[in-house]
């Protein structure tokens, strides 16, 4: 009996702790998919802001660029892709003082260069 009340108490307490927004840190190299596939080409850009609130990853494609908002886990700008794709020869630029995780649920395959440099 002992046993199952501390059970019963310490569930309390854990759903008592979400209820209070108290943030549960999921793996931040593992993804949900969320944004689904990111298909880069080689004609478009990228560039990923780790210091925004919440972080941005916007793709300069023609005729129309897109712009996907990430989360920050435990201090880590994460984007929770399906799979990723993004060939040699994509100029890449990550700006901002948070550390960057690029997720992917399924396959990634990562060609291009980052450039990571301050300023």
């Amino acid at each position: 009996m002992r046993t199952v009340c501390c059970s019963r108490v310490l569930s309390l307490v854990a759903v008592g702790l979400v209820l209070m927004g108290v943030p549960a840190f999921a793996d931040v190299y593992e993804s949900s998919g969320i944004l689904g596939d990111l298909e880069v080409s080689v004609d478009e850009s990228v560039t990923i802001d780790t210091g925004s609130t919440p972080p941005t990853f916007f793709v300069d494609a023609f005729p129309i660029g897109y712009l996907l908002s990430g989360r920050i886990d435990n201090g880590v700008a994460v984007f929770d892709f399906e799979n990723v794709r993004i060939p040699a020869g994509v100029p890449v630029t990550v700006r901002g003082e948070r550390p960057l995780s690029i997720a992917a649920r399924g396959d990634m395959y990562i060609g291009a260069s980052f450039n990571v440099s301050s300023g």
